[in-house]
């Protein structure tokens, strides 16, 4: 396998991890805000 290739490989990789956490750490705050805003509203 050449170099270049598992580099970019390996940045694709990088790159999904990096989107999938992000994911999660915005979903889990995003859902801790919405749990607030409706102690707000009540």
């Amino acid at each position: 396998m050449p170099e270049s290739l598992k580099l970019i490989l390996n940045s694709k990789l990088v790159g999904y991890i990096v989107g999938f956490i992000t994911t999660v750490l915005l979903g889990v705050s995003h859902i801790e805000t919405l749990e607030e805003a409706e102690k707000f509203a009540r």
